[in-house]
């Protein structure tokens, strides 16, 4: 899964980074 996850980040945007990172805050 730490692949899949370096593989989102890598490719992914802005919008999907804050989301993520909203996400990890919140968990």
């Amino acid at each position: 899964r730490d692949v899949r996850v370096h593989q989102i980040l890598e490719g992914t945007n802005e919008v999907m980074r804050v989301i993520i990172g909203r996400d990890l805050l919140g968990n």
